[in-house]
This record gives C-alpha cells, structure tokens and sequence, in this order.
C-alpha cells in the first residue's frame, strides 16, 4: 500500500499487471474488468495487445462517468480524491472485503464502500479511482485489436447500456451481450448469467 500517489499513475497500474503475469510465468491471459476496471483493461488492450488472448468489459466504458465530464464537477471531484487520499489512515489488510451473497445488491451502497476502504484504505480507493476517472479512451477504441466480449445491465444506472453499445459498434469483430433487468453489479446480482457468457466467449477464442 504505497504513500506515494505516483504510484496510482495509470502507467504504474499498468506496470503492475505486467509483474503479475511475469511472476505467474503465464503466456497470453483473457483479461476481465468491471466498471472503472474496464477502462484500465482496456487501456491494457491497447499498450500490451500481445499480451491477451481475449478482452471481457462487464458494465465498462471508455472513460468516466458521464456526470464527471462536468467543468465544475470533475476538478472538485478531484480534490476531494487528493483530500481523501492526504487523510487516509493506514491500510488494514490487502484484500477487497466480501459483499454479501444471497442479497440483491443496489449499484451504490454506502456501507460496501465504507467497508472496502476499511480493510483497503481510503488513499487506494481515491488515487486508483482519479486515474481511471481521468482516462479517455473513446477515440481509440477502433485500435483494439483483441477479440472482446461486452456485457451490459440493462438498468445499468452508472454506465448505461448505451455506451456498451458505443464500444461494440466501435472496437472490430466485438460482441456485446446485454443482461435484463440487471444494474451496474452485474458481477453480484446475476453471477450464472454472467459467467456463462464469459466461458461461453473463451471457448470460441
């Protein structure tokens, strides 16, 4: 858990992909991200193509949400992370604590998030958020050139199923399926679902 916020840069994040799959000795991976995650597998995509064999964007996007696209918001948002991350305590333990299984999730739960940056700490959430809230990968996503799977919830109230729907039109040979009924914690609310697509997706690469 570094103090040092260079080390959140999306370069480092990068960099600290790449020491896993170095230290794990494997070849090319399929690679998963949700949410903010997508935007760095994406990114990932698009620097170390040789990497992956496949690509998985679950309730993703090309960048931020739409409401830090804001002149006004985006810099305030911004200060509140580097606050954040200046007054954080110490790192509890290096895990993401367990959300609940058997419960519907809401996309935003304030208790869940309390709770992750209880056992993480509040500098990681708000410096690995800034970065992947900055990124904007939209005019290149025609330059992904891995097989990519797009899953979208429906309700989706974070990242709406439309821009799902952007990134399929414009990342070649794509495919984008849409889960009903389901909201931004796809992962959590509709795990069958989502898994068989996925496993579904890897057996055709």
């Amino acid at each position: 858990h570094p103090t040092d916020p260079s080390a959140y840069t999306m370069e480092r994040l990068l960099e600290d992909i790449l020491a896993v799959l170095t230290a794990e000795q494997v070849g090319k991976v399929v690679m998963v991200g949700h949410s903010g995650g997508a935007v760095l597998a994406l990114e990932f995509a698009l620097q170390h193509p040789g990497k992956l064999s496949g690509l998985v964007l679950l309730a993703g996007s090309y960048g931020p949400p739409r409401y830090l696209h804001s002149s006004t918001i985006k810099p305030l948002a911004s200060g509140i992370a580097w606050l954040g991350a200046a007054i954080s305590p110490r790192a509890r333990g290096p895990w993401h604590s367990a959300y609940p299984i058997g419960k519907y999730h809401k996309e935003f739960e304030l208790w869940g998030l309390v709770r992750t940056m209880y056992h993480n700490s509040l500098r990681i959430y708000m410096l690995t958020l800034q970065q992947l809230s900055s990124a904007n990968l939209q005019s290149q996503l025609e330059q992904v050139a891995t097989p990519t799977l797009i899953v979208a919830g429906e309700k989706d109230g974070i990242y709406p199923a439309a821009l799902s729907q952007y990134m399929h039109e414009h990342i070649k040979g794509s495919t984008l399926a849409v889960v009903q009924n389901a909201n931004h914690v796809l992962i959590l609310n509709n795990p069958r679902e989502v898994v068989d697509l996925i496993v579904a997706f890897i057996q055709e690469l």
